[in-house]
């Protein structure tokens, strides 16, 4: 079941803050990935090439588990758990473009030919907003 996410953690979603990807390898073990990110419609969507390994982890487990925190606080930290509900081919990378104007203010510079796109249903958050008190506004 998806989770609803209230004002504070969409305004912590909407600053341009790196994220790490968390996904198992074929033996369990967890391997994470940096990328750029977009909250959307109340889920995440994400960007890769499609030769990434990482993208093929969750396409094949159908799972995905998203970090982001504030480097200014580090009591300011989300970490999302959330299933795949698409992945699909960026046809002229204008997903990654936009993601690229969102963090670095310019056209994406490499090959958008093979890029796709997931998006992530929110299933379950856990983090702070400031300090250890202060759990995020979900529902």
């Amino acid at each position: 079941m998806a989770v609803t996410v209230g004002p504070r953690l969409q305004g912590f979603f909407e600053q341009v803050l790196p994220a790490i990807i968390t996904t198992l390898t074929d033996r369990g073990a967890p391997e994470m990935t940096p990328l750029w990110y977009e909250f959307a419609d109340g889920e995440i969507r994400i960007n890769g090439d499609k030769t990434r390994i990482w993208m093929d982890r969750m396409e094949k487990t159908g799972r995905a588990t998203l970090f982001v925190m504030d480097p200014t606080n580090f009591w300011r930290w989300v970490q999302v758990y959330g299933r795949v509900i698409e992945v699909k081919d960026d046809p002229g990378g204008e997903h990654i473009n936009r993601l690229s104007h969102r963090y670095r203010g310019t056209d994406y510079p490499g090959d958008r030919s093979t890029r796709r796109t997931v998006r992530i249903e929110i299933t379950s958050i856990k983090g702070a907003d400031g300090s250890p008190r202060d759990k995020w506004d979900v529902s």
